[in-house]
């Protein structure tokens, strides 16, 4: 089912194992079956985590308390061993008292990282501030994250923004999936590292599904861009 040359473990300078591996299949079906019943495997007496790869250094993080703060975050996520962050993004609403949707972005330097991140986060114990473990998925996962983390999704993440666009630009190429209540742009976020990507955020799920499936991988006004 996977080839030898698809197995390498990640090791440090001293060639000890950094605790993680990747496996390639022969075919995506094969990796998606793994995935499925491979979840919480137990491995030398240890529980571990499986996840799809796909080259992300960005990771998904679900089942966060809706009223945490970046900082609320960064903070137990330094707790949990996560450090080496170059982008946190957790959107705040501030039509619904500058809480957050209940999920982040994490975007690290590298793989690697992304990966050492992903270990720690994998533990039974790691919450935050709620009574649910959180949920942790690479960005470009094909694993869903849960039914009950995405249904509560109302913002549509796009990627490959043309520098010329503004909010009005996107506001009109949008408006026709559904009522937007907010639009966030890279360029506007102080911590962001690039400024061609933006949220758009829907004041329903199916208006943000509807999105999704309409703008995926297809070319967004004349074709000056892909979004994703």
């Amino acid at each position: 089912m996977f080839d030898g040359g698809g197995l390498p473990m990640v090791v440090g300078h001293e060639y000890e194992n950094k605790g993680f591996a990747f496996l390639r299949f022969a075919t995506v079906e094969q990796a998606k079956r793994a995935c499925t019943s491979l979840k919480n495997p137990v491995v030398n007496g240890k529980q571990c985590g499986v996840t799809s790869s796909q080259d992300s250094d960005t990771l998904f993080l679900g089942n966060i308390c809706k009223t945490w703060t970046k900082e609320a975050l960064k903070e137990k996520l330094k707790y949990y061993g996560v450090e080496n962050i170059e982008d946190l993004t957790l959107i705040e609403d501030s039509n619904n008292g500058g809480m957050n949707p209940g999920f982040a972005f994490l975007e690290f330097s590298s793989r690697s990282d992304a990966m050492d991140a992903f270990k720690h986060l994998q533990k039974r114990d790691v919450v935050f501030g709620v009574d649910r473990a959180v949920k942790v998925s690479f960005a470009d996962s094909f694993i869903d994250p849960g039914d009950e983390i995405m249904g509560q999704v109302k913002t549509v993440f796009v990627d490959g923004l043309p520098a010329s666009w503004d909010e009005d630009r996107i506001r009109q190429l949008f408006k026709k999936y559904g009522e937007i209540e907010k639009i966030e742009l890279a360029r506007n976020m102080p911590s962001a590292r690039r400024n061609d990507f933006g949220f758009v955020t829907f004041d329903s799920h199916d208006a943000a599904v509807t999105c999704a499936k309409s703008i995926n991988n297809e070319e967004l006004g004349e074709g000056e861009n892909n979004g994703k």
